[in-house]
């Protein structure tokens, strides 16, 4: 979920409302559900609140194709 949330800009909002009117009306369980899309929803913000973190020594190089950010980490040791 973590690497679909940092590459995909999904929007939050949506997902919330598309749980809430498409799925949750079919589920055994919606109370511990909701607790895990609030769980999940409150991880990918705090995620995407931060500045990536990236090993000492490393140059990042980012690429945007079709609106999805893909990160590329390039070492010094790789020349």
């Amino acid at each position: 979920m973590r690497y679909l949330a940092r590459t995909i800009p999904f929007d939050l909002d949506l997902l919330r409302e598309r749980y809430e009117q498409e799925l949750r009306p079919y589920l055994g369980n919606p109370k511990r559900e909701d607790l895990t899309l609030k769980l999940w929803t409150e991880a990918i913000e705090e995620d995407r609140s931060q500045e990536p973190q990236y090993p000492s020594g490393a140059v990042v190089r980012s690429y945007s194709t079709n609106r999805v950010r893909d990160w590329m980490l390039v070492s010094h040791a790789i020349g």
